[in-house]
């Protein structure tokens, strides 16, 4: 559990240092929970084994726009998963939904919502 609160927050400050103005993180609503309510300032609960968090940003996202010379989506989530990893130091899995959306990408080349 301590190794899943460090990277965390590891995560957490990398994201930060990014735009201090501009981003910030919020656990979410299970990890709100366990942190603030059930554990309180004492850690994760002892059956507990991951924590949910968002990045967000009152500006442009800049993960969004890293390796934009890869025209095709699978490269382009792969090369934005590997600079991840090099950037965290830690192993970057992509999930179901391969971190950015498919359609989002064919019809406007770009992986930012609007």
């Amino acid at each position: 559990r301590k190794q899943i609160e460090v990277r965390f927050a590891r995560i957490i400050s990398w994201w930060k240092s990014l735009d201090p103005a501009r981003h910030f993180a919020a656990a979410k609503q299970g990890t709100l929970l366990t942190g603030m309510i059930r554990g309180g300032h004492v850690s994760m609960m002892p059956w507990d084994s991951d924590l949910e968090m968002a990045l967000y940003s009152t500006g442009p996202n800049p993960v969004l726009s890293w390796c934009e010379d890869y025209l095709q989506l699978e490269e382009r989530r792969e090369c934005v998963a590997g600079r991840l990893a090099k950037e965290l130091g830690l192993e970057v899995v992509l999930g179901p939904d391969k971190f950015f959306s498919q359609w989002l990408y064919q019809a406007h080349l770009t992986f930012a919502k609007f």
